[in-house]
């Protein structure tokens, strides 16, 4: 082989050495370009998800208003018995007066009359309370920011307010409310919480295993002054970031509940 032979042997290896970092400088703008397409969809996908949030926690009150609505029907309903059977008991009173004036007329003397007296049970009016406690039936696989835990198995649900499907209790009448929660996290990995009433977070809480050869947990318990119609439940963090998944099943589970205090 000449000098001339390696000469072009050299330039062959160059120009074909070119030509791959040319493709490569193209292939990598078209990942680019993917990446950048992707991104947006990422950022609508995000849009709709908070979009959709705020939907369901107006149906949420919406509903909440309908349940108050059939409340006062029920307790109109309730007053026009309640008025007819004082109405009723009055007039029975009336007519044991006159048979008991009739009787005086021809009782003996000594002799004694009794006469048995209607008793009605008293109508409390609405019922104030409010309790329900429920957990998840399954883990919840590595979950997104602002993403709303469903706790769908409830165990108690005094005045059906807290909604299974939605993971959401809406506050009946205002006062002050007791929420407590736990929440188990995945060995090595981490979870950031929010309880949120309407769209105002309330307090946050914070599991972290890593590192750990076993599930960690974390607990926590508010004590809230809500109005009617509030809408509360508890979401992941939407600046946090989440590492494997939020752990539930029959040895430990993660679970969320609330009562009214007064």
């Amino acid at each position: 082989i000449t000098y001339d032979h390696i000469s072009v042997i050299s330039i062959a290896n160059h120009v074909c050495t070119g030509k791959q970092l040319q493709q490569l400088q193209r292939t990598v703008e078209k990942l680019q370009d993917t990446i950048l397409s992707i991104s947006k969809e990422n950022a609508k996908y995000k849009i709709l998800v908070e979009d959709l949030a705020k939907k369901v926690i107006e149906q949420e009150r919406r509903i909440g208003k309908l349940e108050r609505k059939c409340q006062i029907g029920n307790d109109v309903l309730s007053e026009e018995y309640t008025n007819k059977s004082k109405g009723a008991e009055n007039n029975l009173e009336n007519d044991q007066d006159d048979k008991r004036s009739d009787s005086k007329k021809s009782t003996l003397p000594g002799q004694v009359l009794q006469l048995a007296r209607p008793r009605r049970a008293i109508d409390s009016g609405r019922n104030l309370n409010v309790a329900f406690f429920a957990y998840m039936s399954q883990d919840q696989q590595t979950p997104s920011t602002r993403h709303t835990l469903i706790f769908d198995v409830v165990r108690t649900n005094l005045g059906n307010h807290y909604n299974r499907f939605s993971g959401m209790f809406t506050a009946p009448h205002p006062g002050t409310y007791v929420f407590t929660w736990t929440a188990y996290c995945f060995a090595g990995g981490h979870t950031s919480l929010q309880l949120v009433v309407n769209a105002n977070v309330y307090i946050s809480s914070y599991c972290n295993a890593s590192g750990a050869l076993w599930h960690r947990s974390v607990s926590g318990t508010v004590v809230a002054k809500i109005n009617q119609g509030d809408v509360v439940f508890l979401r992941t963090h939407p600046n946090g970031s989440n590492k494997g998944n939020v752990v539930s099943s029959i040895f430990h589970r993660t679970a969320f509940a609330g009562w009214s205090l007064f």
